[in-house]
Protein backbone atom coordinates (compact mmCIF):
# COMPACT_ATOMS: atom_id res chain seq x y z
CA UNK A 1 0.00 0.00 0.00
CA UNK A 2 1.32 3.42 -0.87
CA UNK A 3 1.98 5.65 2.16
CA UNK A 4 0.92 9.05 0.88
CA UNK A 5 1.82 10.74 4.12
CA UNK A 6 5.48 10.55 3.15
CA UNK A 7 4.87 13.03 0.34
CA UNK A 8 5.11 16.62 1.66
CA UNK A 9 3.57 19.82 0.38
CA UNK A 10 0.71 20.05 -2.06
CA UNK A 11 1.52 16.61 -3.43
CA UNK A 12 0.52 15.03 -0.13
CA UNK A 13 -3.11 13.91 -0.33
CA UNK A 14 -3.64 13.93 3.42
CA UNK A 15 -2.31 17.49 3.60
CA UNK A 16 -4.58 18.63 0.77
CA UNK A 17 -7.74 17.05 2.11
CA UNK A 18 -7.09 18.16 5.67
CA UNK A 19 -7.09 21.87 4.80
CA UNK A 20 -10.12 23.49 6.34
CA UNK A 21 -12.68 25.18 4.08
CA UNK A 22 -11.80 28.56 5.51
CA UNK A 23 -8.11 28.10 4.75
CA UNK A 24 -6.49 31.22 3.40
CA UNK A 25 -4.62 29.29 0.71
CA UNK A 26 -6.66 26.31 -0.48
CA UNK A 27 -5.04 24.28 -3.28
CA UNK A 28 -6.33 24.85 -6.80
CA UNK A 29 -8.31 22.13 -8.61
CA UNK A 30 -5.49 22.02 -11.17
CA UNK A 31 -2.91 21.29 -8.46
CA UNK A 32 -5.07 18.50 -7.06
CA UNK A 33 -5.61 17.08 -10.56
CA UNK A 34 -1.83 16.95 -10.96
CA UNK A 35 -1.61 14.90 -7.77
CA UNK A 36 -4.14 12.39 -9.08
CA UNK A 37 -2.38 12.29 -12.43
CA UNK A 38 0.95 11.60 -10.69
CA UNK A 39 -0.53 8.72 -8.70
CA UNK A 40 -1.75 7.11 -11.91
CA UNK A 41 1.60 7.56 -13.64
CA UNK A 42 3.38 6.05 -10.64
CA UNK A 43 1.21 2.95 -10.90
CA UNK A 44 -1.01 3.51 -7.87
CA UNK A 45 -3.93 1.11 -8.38
CA UNK A 46 -7.59 2.22 -8.28
CA UNK A 47 -8.06 0.09 -5.17
CA UNK A 48 -5.25 1.97 -3.40
CA UNK A 49 -6.70 5.35 -4.32
CA UNK A 50 -10.15 4.36 -3.10
CA UNK A 51 -8.67 3.01 0.13
CA UNK A 52 -6.73 6.22 0.71
CA UNK A 53 -9.72 8.43 -0.03
CA UNK A 54 -11.91 6.36 2.25
CA UNK A 55 -9.41 6.50 5.13
CA UNK A 56 -8.93 10.22 4.65
CA UNK A 57 -12.66 10.87 4.58
CA UNK A 58 -13.22 8.87 7.75
CA UNK A 59 -10.47 10.66 9.62
CA UNK A 60 -11.46 14.12 8.39
CA UNK A 61 -15.23 13.82 8.59
CA UNK A 62 -15.53 12.40 12.11
CA UNK A 63 -18.09 15.06 12.91
CA UNK A 64 -21.37 13.27 13.07
CA UNK A 65 -23.99 14.26 10.56
CA UNK A 66 -26.41 14.30 13.45
CA UNK A 67 -24.53 17.17 15.09
CA UNK A 68 -25.51 19.34 12.16
CA UNK A 69 -29.13 18.31 12.40
CA UNK A 70 -30.98 15.77 10.29
CA UNK A 71 -33.31 18.27 8.69
CA UNK A 72 -32.83 19.05 4.97
CA UNK A 73 -31.41 22.41 5.97
CA UNK A 74 -28.93 20.72 8.34
CA UNK A 75 -27.78 18.26 5.69
CA UNK A 76 -27.38 21.10 3.20
CA UNK A 77 -25.31 23.10 5.69
CA UNK A 78 -23.11 20.07 6.42
CA UNK A 79 -22.44 19.43 2.73
CA UNK A 80 -21.79 23.09 2.05
CA UNK A 81 -19.25 23.24 4.87
CA UNK A 82 -17.35 20.29 3.39
CA UNK A 83 -17.81 21.39 -0.21
CA UNK A 84 -14.07 22.18 -0.69
CA UNK A 85 -13.19 18.66 0.46
CA UNK A 86 -15.71 17.13 -1.90
CA UNK A 87 -14.38 19.24 -4.76
CA UNK A 88 -10.83 18.20 -3.86
CA UNK A 89 -11.79 14.53 -4.05
CA UNK A 90 -13.52 15.11 -7.38
CA UNK A 91 -10.50 16.93 -8.82
CA UNK A 92 -8.10 14.24 -7.64
CA UNK A 93 -10.17 11.46 -9.15
CA UNK A 94 -10.47 13.42 -12.39
CA UNK A 95 -6.69 13.80 -12.59
CA UNK A 96 -6.21 10.16 -11.67
CA UNK A 97 -8.59 9.07 -14.44
CA UNK A 98 -6.65 11.13 -17.01
CA UNK A 99 -3.32 9.72 -15.88
CA UNK A 100 -4.66 6.18 -15.71
CA UNK A 101 -6.03 6.40 -19.26
CA UNK A 102 -2.75 7.72 -20.63
CA UNK A 103 -0.76 5.08 -18.76
CA UNK A 104 -3.05 2.39 -20.16
CA UNK A 105 -2.42 3.67 -23.70
CA UNK A 106 1.33 3.60 -23.15
CA UNK A 107 1.18 0.03 -21.85
CA UNK A 108 -1.02 -1.05 -24.76
CA UNK A 109 1.39 0.54 -27.24
CA UNK A 110 4.35 -1.22 -25.62
CA UNK A 111 2.50 -4.54 -25.76
CA UNK A 112 1.68 -3.91 -29.42
CA UNK A 113 5.32 -3.17 -30.22
CA UNK A 114 6.43 -6.34 -28.43
CA UNK A 115 3.81 -8.36 -30.32
CA UNK A 116 4.94 -6.94 -33.66
CA UNK A 117 8.55 -7.73 -32.84
CA UNK A 118 7.56 -11.33 -32.12
CA UNK A 119 5.61 -11.49 -35.36
CA UNK A 120 8.66 -10.15 -37.19
CA UNK A 121 10.85 -12.84 -35.62
CA UNK A 122 8.45 -15.64 -36.57
CA UNK A 123 8.08 -14.30 -40.11
CA UNK A 124 11.87 -14.15 -40.43
CA UNK A 125 12.18 -17.74 -39.18
CA UNK A 126 9.58 -18.87 -41.71
CA UNK A 127 11.45 -17.13 -44.49
CA UNK A 128 14.93 -18.26 -43.46
CA UNK A 129 14.18 -21.82 -42.37
CA UNK A 130 10.82 -23.27 -43.43
CA UNK A 131 10.81 -21.60 -46.83
CA UNK A 132 14.36 -22.79 -47.46
CA UNK A 133 13.43 -26.34 -46.42
CA UNK A 134 10.49 -26.38 -48.85
CA UNK A 135 12.68 -25.04 -51.65
CA UNK A 136 15.28 -27.76 -50.99
CA UNK A 137 12.60 -30.46 -51.04
CA UNK A 138 11.28 -29.07 -54.32
CA UNK A 139 14.79 -29.21 -55.81
CA UNK A 140 15.21 -32.84 -54.69
CA UNK A 141 11.87 -33.82 -56.20
CA UNK A 142 12.91 -32.30 -59.52
CA UNK A 143 16.24 -34.15 -59.34
CA UNK A 144 14.46 -37.45 -58.67
CA UNK A 145 12.15 -36.88 -61.58
CA UNK A 146 15.11 -36.25 -63.88
CA UNK A 147 16.69 -39.58 -62.88
CA UNK A 148 13.61 -41.68 -63.61
CA UNK A 149 13.45 -43.52 -66.94
CA UNK A 150 10.84 -42.55 -69.46
CA UNK A 151 8.91 -45.75 -68.75
CA UNK A 152 8.26 -44.73 -65.10
CA UNK A 153 5.22 -42.67 -66.01
CA UNK A 154 3.26 -43.43 -62.85
CA UNK A 155 6.18 -42.53 -60.59
CA UNK A 156 6.66 -39.28 -62.48
CA UNK A 157 2.99 -38.44 -62.05
CA UNK A 158 3.30 -39.04 -58.32
CA UNK A 159 6.38 -36.83 -58.14
CA UNK A 160 4.50 -34.14 -60.04
CA UNK A 161 1.75 -34.29 -57.40
CA UNK A 162 4.38 -33.98 -54.67
CA UNK A 163 5.91 -31.02 -56.52
CA UNK A 164 2.53 -29.30 -56.74
CA UNK A 165 1.92 -29.84 -53.03
CA UNK A 166 5.30 -28.34 -52.23
CA UNK A 167 4.57 -25.30 -54.40
CA UNK A 168 1.25 -24.80 -52.64
CA UNK A 169 2.98 -25.14 -49.28
CA UNK A 170 5.57 -22.51 -50.23
CA UNK A 171 2.83 -20.13 -51.37
CA UNK A 172 0.89 -20.65 -48.14
CA UNK A 173 3.98 -20.13 -46.00
CA UNK A 174 4.80 -16.86 -47.77
CA UNK A 175 1.22 -15.69 -47.32
CA UNK A 176 1.41 -16.46 -43.59
CA UNK A 177 4.77 -14.70 -43.37
CA UNK A 178 3.41 -11.56 -45.04
CA UNK A 179 0.41 -11.62 -42.72
CA UNK A 180 2.59 -11.89 -39.64
CA UNK A 181 4.87 -9.05 -40.64
CA UNK A 182 4.56 -7.03 -43.87
CA UNK A 183 8.22 -6.56 -44.75
CA UNK A 184 7.13 -4.72 -47.87
CA UNK A 185 5.83 -1.99 -45.56
CA UNK A 186 9.35 -1.35 -44.26
CA UNK A 187 10.99 -1.64 -47.67
CA UNK A 188 8.57 0.12 -50.05
CA UNK A 189 6.20 2.10 -47.86
CA UNK A 190 2.53 2.24 -46.93
CA UNK A 191 0.86 2.69 -50.33
CA UNK A 192 2.66 -0.21 -52.03
CA UNK A 193 2.01 -2.39 -48.99
CA UNK A 194 -1.70 -1.53 -49.02
CA UNK A 195 -1.99 -2.40 -52.72
CA UNK A 196 -0.38 -5.77 -52.13
CA UNK A 197 -2.54 -6.33 -49.04
CA UNK A 198 -5.74 -5.68 -50.99
CA UNK A 199 -4.70 -8.01 -53.81
CA UNK A 200 -3.70 -10.78 -51.39
CA UNK A 201 -6.94 -10.65 -49.38
CA UNK A 202 -9.22 -10.52 -52.43
CA UNK A 203 -7.28 -13.04 -54.56
CA UNK A 204 -9.60 -15.69 -55.98
CA UNK A 205 -12.69 -13.73 -54.91
CA UNK A 206 -15.25 -11.90 -57.03
CA UNK A 207 -14.23 -8.59 -55.53
CA UNK A 208 -11.76 -5.94 -56.61
CA UNK A 209 -9.69 -3.59 -54.47
CA UNK A 210 -7.99 -0.30 -55.29
CA UNK A 211 -5.80 2.24 -53.50
CA UNK A 212 -5.98 5.99 -54.12
CA UNK A 213 -3.50 8.57 -52.81
CA UNK A 214 -4.25 12.22 -52.13
CA UNK A 215 -1.63 14.72 -51.13
CA UNK A 216 2.12 14.21 -51.34
CA UNK A 217 3.03 10.67 -50.37
CA UNK A 218 5.77 10.44 -47.75
CA UNK A 219 7.13 8.06 -45.15
CA UNK A 220 5.62 8.25 -41.68
CA UNK A 221 6.80 6.87 -38.36
CA UNK A 222 6.95 3.05 -38.34
CA UNK A 223 4.25 2.92 -35.63
CA UNK A 224 1.77 5.06 -37.59
CA UNK A 225 2.42 3.23 -40.87
CA UNK A 226 1.94 -0.13 -39.19
CA UNK A 227 -1.24 1.04 -37.43
CA UNK A 228 -2.69 2.28 -40.74
CA UNK A 229 -1.72 -0.95 -42.47
CA UNK A 230 -3.27 -3.18 -39.79
CA UNK A 231 -6.48 -1.16 -39.70
CA UNK A 232 -6.78 -1.30 -43.50
CA UNK A 233 -5.99 -5.03 -43.44
CA UNK A 234 -8.75 -5.63 -40.89
CA UNK A 235 -11.27 -3.46 -42.74
CA UNK A 236 -10.57 -5.10 -46.13
CA UNK A 237 -10.76 -8.57 -44.61
CA UNK A 238 -14.06 -7.74 -42.89
CA UNK A 239 -15.52 -6.42 -46.14
CA UNK A 240 -14.50 -9.56 -48.02
CA UNK A 241 -15.77 -11.97 -45.35
CA UNK A 242 -18.97 -10.33 -44.18
CA UNK A 243 -20.32 -7.77 -46.63
CA UNK A 244 -20.54 -9.50 -50.00
CA UNK A 245 -18.92 -6.43 -51.55
CA UNK A 246 -17.92 -6.26 -55.20
CA UNK A 247 -15.57 -3.32 -54.75
CA UNK A 248 -13.34 -2.26 -51.86
CA UNK A 249 -11.68 1.14 -52.17
CA UNK A 250 -8.85 2.43 -50.01
CA UNK A 251 -7.85 6.09 -49.89
CA UNK A 252 -4.82 7.54 -48.10
CA UNK A 253 -4.73 11.32 -47.65
CA UNK A 254 -1.51 13.03 -46.61
CA UNK A 255 -1.96 16.42 -44.95
CA UNK A 256 0.56 18.81 -43.44
CA UNK A 257 -0.01 17.67 -39.87
CA UNK A 258 -2.19 14.60 -40.24
CA UNK A 259 -2.77 11.49 -42.32
CA UNK A 260 -6.10 9.79 -42.87
CA UNK A 261 -7.21 6.43 -44.20
CA UNK A 262 -10.60 5.58 -45.65
CA UNK A 263 -11.70 2.03 -46.48
CA UNK A 264 -15.15 1.76 -48.05
CA UNK A 265 -17.07 -1.04 -49.68
CA UNK A 266 -20.32 -1.43 -51.62
CA UNK A 267 -21.45 -4.44 -49.61
CA UNK A 268 -24.52 -5.17 -47.52
CA UNK A 269 -23.59 -2.93 -44.60
CA UNK A 270 -25.26 -3.27 -41.21
CA UNK A 271 -27.19 -1.35 -38.60
CA UNK A 272 -24.75 0.16 -36.11
CA UNK A 273 -27.40 -0.19 -33.39
CA UNK A 274 -27.04 -3.96 -33.70
CA UNK A 275 -23.28 -3.81 -33.13
CA UNK A 276 -23.54 -4.86 -29.50
CA UNK A 277 -26.08 -7.61 -30.17
CA UNK A 278 -24.81 -9.48 -33.22
CA UNK A 279 -21.88 -11.71 -32.24
CA UNK A 280 -20.63 -11.88 -35.82
CA UNK A 281 -20.23 -8.10 -35.80
CA UNK A 282 -18.52 -8.08 -32.42
CA UNK A 283 -15.95 -10.56 -33.73
CA UNK A 284 -15.18 -8.66 -36.91
CA UNK A 285 -12.28 -6.72 -35.41
CA UNK A 286 -14.01 -3.35 -34.99
CA UNK A 287 -12.90 -3.03 -31.38
CA UNK A 288 -9.33 -3.94 -32.33
CA UNK A 289 -9.26 -1.21 -34.97
CA UNK A 290 -10.50 1.40 -32.49
CA UNK A 291 -7.98 0.36 -29.86
CA UNK A 292 -5.13 0.42 -32.36
CA UNK A 293 -6.10 3.92 -33.47
CA UNK A 294 -6.31 5.16 -29.90
CA UNK A 295 -2.81 3.90 -29.02
CA UNK A 296 -1.20 6.59 -31.16
CA UNK A 297 -3.65 9.45 -30.72
CA UNK A 298 -5.79 8.55 -33.71
CA UNK A 299 -9.55 8.70 -34.12
CA UNK A 300 -11.54 6.00 -35.89
CA UNK A 301 -15.07 6.41 -37.17
CA UNK A 302 -17.30 3.68 -38.54
CA UNK A 303 -20.23 4.51 -40.81
CA UNK A 304 -22.57 1.82 -42.09
CA UNK A 305 -26.18 1.35 -43.09
CA UNK A 306 -27.98 -1.79 -44.12
CA UNK A 307 -27.77 -2.09 -47.91
CA UNK A 308 -25.48 0.94 -48.21
CA UNK A 309 -22.03 -0.46 -47.55
CA UNK A 310 -19.53 0.43 -44.84
CA UNK A 311 -16.89 3.13 -44.38
CA UNK A 312 -14.01 2.92 -41.95
CA UNK A 313 -12.18 6.22 -41.51
CA UNK A 314 -9.16 6.80 -39.25
CA UNK A 315 -7.00 9.89 -38.79
CA UNK A 316 -3.64 10.27 -37.05
CA UNK A 317 -1.70 13.41 -36.18
CA UNK A 318 1.82 13.36 -37.67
Amino acid sequence: MVDLRTRPGEHDLISILSRQPDSSCPPSPEAIERVGYAYAQEGTSPAEVIHILGASAISLWETSLASWGLSPAGVSEYLEYHRPLLLAVEALLRGYAKGYEEAAKVLAARAEIAQEEERKRIARDIHDQADHAFATALFLVDMCGAQLPGSAGKAKDMLQDVRQSLLEGITELRTISRGLHPRILEDLGLVVALRQCGKAITAGEEVTSSVEVRGEERRLSPQIELALYRIAQEAISNARKHSGAGNIRVRVTYGEDKVSLLVRDDGSGFDLRELGKDLSLNHSGILNMKERAGMYGGRLRLVSRAGRGTKVRVEFPV
